[in-house]
């Protein structure tokens, strides 16, 4: 998920708790590192007795579930103040929001928090088939059940309805005083904020205009380290070197563009990743996040040698973006 911004930056909540804290920037990568840390590795026993509250027995682990009530019962705008910048700050508060309650009450940071948790540790799932199976697949519950679903049918009144033990009403208060004859009773009811929600089904991928965040060191093999490591970070852009001079003068020397480069790290894994021109960043600030070339982590190899340039003259080479086109020789 992805919260963009006016300047062209996006704050990312992705599986990887090092990309999203790369996302909010290095003010806050540290303090989001921090307060999803302790609670990642004992998800399952906390997502167990969170759902239970109130509890009907014992939790699983009191202590756990302790910490994450000293952090989660204040309000979120609270939790939020740990935050420098607006990038973790609005990307929290969205989370916060589907509680559909103020920011500012009692707990709204433990939604927060679940919601965070539960996109590193599991991620957020999507029936296949779209909503619409949800619903299938709760009103063939209730046909198993014994019970069936009439639809096409306007309900005016309670003689309208067979007759049942109790009632379950999913309607506005209005609408309810209605057909049960309350009369006024719900006449000075006040609504709140109406809220909806679009879903688009796109044609291809969003074009962003944010740079897609690169988690930081450490980097780990793609082989052997397990799925939490963050991947290698690319080293920062270098200006290339021109190739060597040609003998001819009249023939104008230009750099060569750039190839892959290979970065080698202290943890034995090597990142390899193309660039766009001699002195071009690896995420440029205008890269398209699908077009944008994935970094490819490899295990650990020596470094192929580099090619030394003979004594002979190089072949002038040129370059669109950065050299004119080379002159013919002169005749003379």
């Amino acid at each position: 998920m992805a919260h963009p911004f006016p300047d062209g930056t996006a704050a990312v909540l992705s599986r990887s708790v090092g990309e999203t804290a790369a996302s909010f920037g290095p003010r806050d990568a540290g303090t989001y590192r921090r307060l999803v840390g302790p609670f990642l590795p004992k998800w399952d026993t906390l997502a167990r007795d969170f759902m239970s509250l109130p509890l009907t027995a014992l939790p699983r682990d009191p202590v756990t579930l302790a910490r994450f009530g000293l952090v989660g019962l204040p309000p979120s705008t609270w939790l939020t103040r740990r935050f420098r910048d607006e990038r973790a700050r609005t990307l929290f508060a969205g989370l916060v929001a589907h509680v559909m309650a103020p920011l500012g009450g009692l707990a709204t940071s433990a939604v927060g928090l679940v919601f965070a948790l539960a996109a590193h540790a599991r991620g957020w799932p999507v029936a296949r088939g779209g909503s619409q199976a949800l619903s299938d697949a709760l009103a063939a519950y209730l046909k198993d059940l014994g019970g069936s679903v009439h639809t096409d049918y306007e309900v005016k009144r309670l003689d309208d309805l067979p007759p049942a033990r109790a009632y379950v009403f999913d309607t506005s208060p209005t609408a309810l005083a209605r057909i049960a004859g309350f009369g006024s009773h719900y006449a000075r009811y006040r609504y709140g904020p109406g809220v909806f929600k679009i879903d688009y089904a796109l044609d291809g991928p969003v074009p962003w205009t944010a740079p897609r965040p690169v988690p930081p060191a450490p980097c780990r093999s793609a082989r052997t380290a397990p799925r939490s490591a963050p991947p290698c970070a690319p080293p920062p852009a270098r200006a290339a070197r021109p190739t060597r001079r040609s003998s001819s003068p009249s023939s104008p020397a230009s750099p060569t563009p750039p190839g892959p480069r290979r970065a080698n790290t202290s943890s034995g894994c090597t990142a390899m990743y193309p660039t766009a021109g001699p002195a071009t960043s690896p995420t440029p600030s205008n890269a398209n996040w699908s077009a944008s070339p994935p970094v490819s982590v490899t295990g650990s190899s020596p470094a192929p040698p580099r090619a030394r340039p003979n004594s002979r003259p190089a072949t002038p080479t040129t370059s669109a973006a950065t050299s004119p086109p080379a002159r013919p020789p002169d005749s003379s």
